[in-house]
């Protein structure tokens, strides 16, 4: 290979999950893209994924055997990269988790932000002698993100899902309409040992932020991205709704495309989220978002620069 370049995980971008994972694959594109444009290399896609539903990327090509590769492998902020130590961390923290709840949560925060410092060195660090640069993680830090600008050198929002969006939604991009992103299902139970109180988001947040919102926009049409409508249309009975009942990819893609957000705590809405925003809120604490420590903001990079904490 004649090129230097960046390489995404193949082992990450072919996983399939019930939800596809969306969220978890962009991040690590987009930090593939920062670091590619950091250090001035190529972008390298291993193969085919669910992101080619979504980006336009350059096509997947085959590392020879004896190319020369360094792997950067996040370490996580909740537990182990070990199978082995995950499972000790799981129940030992389960067994903890009324007693040392406070001390598990900085720890996490501790971790997060400790990661965070690792990858900003590496994402500046342009003396990386290695051909190939090939990354393993998430990555979930604001400020590792790239700039739209770069997004677009390296890739691009396919035009056709664009066109199709504000067609069928021709309000979506408009200064006058706000979008909210409610999830729930999973979030429920995931990563309960840490987060006790759950990390879905409760009812009052989104019930201030709607009403937030309508304090500072002139809002005259509400877009609702939801896992659970259901439960999403009782939050805002009082409001009227435009119920978004796409795909995936094109959810991601209109999420993406709003101008004002009413923000989840997951990956899938954050990512989305920071590109072409105007007004923005998000939730205080991230994940940790239901104890009486939100001031603990997991990740450590949660924050948006423009956005509204509450």
């Amino acid at each position: 290979m004649k090129n230097r370049g960046v390489i995404l995980d193949c082992n990450l971008i072919d996983k399939l999950t019930w939800n596809k994972g969306y969220g978890n694959l962009i991040q690590h594109l987009l930090f593939a893209i920062n670091l590619s444009k950091k250090h001035h290399r190529n972008l390298l896609i291993p193969s085919k994924s669910i992101l080619d539903e979504i980006f336009d990327l350059p096509s997947p090509i085959e590392l020879d055997k004896n190319e020369d590769v360094c792997c950067f492998i996040e370490k996580s902020a909740f537990y182990s990269n070990n199978f082995f130590f995950r499972k000790i961390e799981r129940f030992r923290n389960e067994i903890f988790r009324t007693l040392k709840s406070d001390l598990i949560l900085k720890n996490a925060w501790k971790k997060s932000k400790e990661q965070y410092e690792i990858e900003h060195k590496l994402i500046n660090n342009t003396t990386i002698a290695h051909r190939i640069i090939k990354i393993e993680g998430h990555f979930w830090h604001y400020e590792l993100m790239p700039s739209i600008e770069t997004l677009n050198e390296f890739s691009s929002v396919k035009i056709e899902l664009i066109n199709f969006l504000q067609k069928k939604y021709p309000g979506l991009s408009s200064q006058n309409s706000i979008s909210i992103h409610y999830r729930a299902t999973d979030f429920g139970r995931h990563l309960n040992e840490i987060f006790h109180q759950g990390i879905a988001l409760n009812d009052d947040y989104y019930k201030r932020a709607i009403e937030l919102a309508a304090e500072k926009l002139d809002i005259k049409e509400i877009h609702l991205f939801a896992d659970d409508k259901e439960k999403a249309e009782k939050i805002f009975s009082n409001y009227s709704l435009i119920l978004h009942d796409d795909s995936p990819a094109f959810d991601w893609v209109g999420l993406f495309l709003s101008k004002n957000i009413i923000q989840s705590n997951s990956t899938f809405c954050w990512t989305a989220s920071l590109y072409n925003k105007e007004f923005s809120i998000q939730p205080k604490g991230g994940y940790n978002c239901n104890s009486n420590k939100t001031e603990i903001c997991i990740p450590f990079g949660f924050y948006m620069s423009n956005s509204v904490i509450i």
